[in-house]
């Protein structure tokens, strides 16, 4: 999933990766995530947020301005930043710089490696503000509780780790780890000496509340690497974001040991298309922040340049996946991802390590979801009841009382606002929660009503941050429908909790005339996420 770079964050919020994300943010990287697929854009080793998209419009037929195609590509003699050509390259575009004070930026494709490059990027791209910085802002905490409780990206992670034989590895090193929860999930679920790198202020915190160690630097500051060699090095949208991505991976290669694995995901130059929607064209460009957006071929090349004898490299939506190694790569078939997850987060919730109590509720949460979907056995009745506890405490709300749950959510404003109230993956739980019911014959109570009306005004307060609730508001709003009218209406905290909904969701542009744009995003959100909310 991205995440913003700004201190400045209350005029921002987050947008989830295609393939982040946000988690990214999805920018896993990650966000999205994304969130479509994987994770789109990525600081060096740090994920980023739309911050120039954010602070133009929430509407999706604004992000057309950030991006406009030449008519006619313009012959350029600037060399290709990746393979150093200079025959055949043409400007195809311009950008919109990230800070939007650079203004716009010129984008051109090698006509020799395929890759795009943006002109004069060394001199073009800005730093972002420092880990001291976000770290004094009291609402950046809200962006972790937010990268947490929406899985970090996990869903789309995990099916890239698993297919790794991983029971030979010994240790790991995470490039760019954001807050840690993959390198988390390794530790926790391979049983993995991990050790991660972010210079971030989300890599202070994720080593704070995940008790995970994460160095606070790039890899050239970071002593503790020094003669260290690890089984597995990842790296997720990270290569982007470097000026000389041949000395990154010569770099990266000299931590690995001899039979060592580098899995790395990247943005894909055939994505640059006028196809792609303007809102993930503007994620994989990222002006101001990457240098390039690499071809398959150039990759390839890359890698073999770099001393790497063995790569599998493929093509995954917008984003090219690589194992690279000196030995054969076997890559195998993946379990469920839910079954890998609900493992996860058990373990979690059952560790002795002493958590911050929303973090912890973040991972009950998610344990709860996991199991429903991967219908595993398991302590329905004490999961929830811890649920419910610890939601009073932490909120002084209840479930039991839901016109008061759903006047306190009504009256937020802001995506930090909502976090504030409520943890952010709450409409997902209640939604889960009404199926695991029904699923038993039960009585829902009002879980779908207040699923679908904390998801609408989720959508409300940030679209495009929290876009994935519009499945679980659509998917809640359906399951009432299909209840019998006498039923449905038999309770007036029923109605009422819909009525709300409805006034809600009249208000929300997107849902009340989408674009097409929009509309197509989602579409294929929902499609590459399939694997983490649809099994």
């Amino acid at each position: 999933m991205y995440k913003i770079i700004s201190s400045n964050f209350s005029n921002l919020s987050l947008a989830n990766s295609p393939r982040l994300i946000a988690i990214v943010p999805v920018t896993i990287d990650t966000i999205v995530v994304l969130i479509w697929s994987v994770p789109i854009a990525k600081l060096t080793y740090v994920t980023m947020g739309m911050y120039a998209a954010r602070r133009f419009s929430s509407k999706g037929k604004r992000f057309m301005s950030l991006v406009s195609w030449l008519t006619t590509p313009s012959s350029t003699d600037h060399p290709c930043i990746v393979c150093g050509n200079k025959q055949g390259n043409k400007i195809i575009l311009n950008a919109l710089h990230w800070h939007p004070e650079h203004g716009q930026l010129e984008v051109a494709r090698c006509g020799g490696c395929g890759s795009a490059f943006t002109i004069n990027a060394r001199k073009l791209i800005t730093p972002y503000p420092s880990a001291e910085m976000d770290l004094q802002d009291p609402n950046f905490i809200y962006l972790i509780y937010l990268y947490l409780e929406l899985n970090a990206g996990l869903g789309w992670k995990i099916p890239l780790l698993e297919r790794l034989p991983y029971h030979r590895y010994k240790s790991m090193l995470e490039i760019g780890c954001n807050v840690g929860v993959a390198l988390d999930y390794c530790r926790t679920v391979w049983q993995i000496d991990a050790l991660g790198l972010e210079p971030s202020a989300y890599g202070i915190k994720g080593a704070e509340l995940l008790d995970i160690p994460i160095i606070n630097a790039y890899t050239h500051e970071a002593e503790e690497l020094r003669n260290r060699r690890f089984s597995f090095i990842y790296a997720t949208e990270v290569l982007e974001h470097v000026s000389d991505p041949l000395a990154f991976l010569k770099e990266i290669r000299s931590y690995l040991e001899p039979d060592g694995v580098l899995l790395i995901t990247t943005p894909c130059s055939s994505s640059i298309h006028k196809l792609t929607t303007p809102g993930e064209l503007y994620a994989i460009l990222s002006p101001g922040a990457h240098y390039f957006v690499l071809s398959q071929k150039q990759l390839r090349q890359l890698s073999k340049q770099a001393g790497f004898l063995h790569s599998a490299i493929e093509l995954n939506g917008n984003t090219i996946i690589a194992y690279l190694s000196d030995r054969p790569i076997t890559l195998e078939s993946t379990s469920s991802t839910e079954m890998r997850m609900t493992a996860y987060y058990d373990a979690k919730i059952t560790t002795e390590a002493k958590l911050d109590d929303r973090v912890y509720l973040g991972q009950l949460i998610n344990y709860y979801i996991s199991a429903v979907k991967s219908n595993t056995p398991f302590d329905e009745h004490g999961v929830s009841r811890k649920i419910d506890k610890i939601f009073y405490r932490l909120f002084n709300l209840s479930f039991e009382a839901p016109l008061e749950l759903a006047e306190r959510v009504n009256q937020q404003t802001s995506l930090f606002d909502f976090g504030m109230t409520v943890p952010y993956s709450l409409a997902i739980y209640l939604y889960h929660r009404a199926e695991y019911l029904r699923g038993i014959d039960a009585s829902t109570g009002h879980y779908y009503e207040l699923a679908a009306l904390v998801a609408a005004k989720s959508l409300q307060v940030d679209f495009k941050s929290q876009f994935l609730n519009h499945y679980f508001l659509k998917q809640a709003q359906r399951q009432i429908q299909s209840m019998p009218a006498r039923s449905r209406n038999s309770s007036q905290t029923s109605v009422q909790l819909r009525e709300i909904t409805d006034t809600i969701t009249a208000t929300i542009p997107e849902l009340k005339n989408p674009s097409l744009n929009t509309l197509s995003k989602i579409r294929r959100r929902f499609k590459s996420l399939l694997n983490r909310w649809q099994q």
